[in-house]
């Protein structure tokens, strides 16, 4: 017997997903989107909250050559 897909609501909206459709950060497919899209925007304009950590990061990366 099959057993079945285990229902989890997404971090972001809310709705309620089959575990099988969500990625591992448990986000659905367009809030998955809007993140990716969220974090290039703070890329490109050189600001916000990820553009930090990223440039944390790269200043670990680079000190620690």
């Amino acid at each position: 017997m099959k057993r079945a897909s285990k229902i989890v609501k997404c971090v972001d909206c809310q709705r309620e997903f089959p575990r099988k459709q969500l990625n591992r950060m448990l986000r659905c497919h367009d809030c998955a989107l809007d993140k990716v899209e969220a974090v290039s925007r703070q890329l490109h304009n050189r600001e916000g909250p990820e553009y930090e950590k990223w440039k944390t990061a790269m200043k670990k990366a680079i000190g620690g050559l």
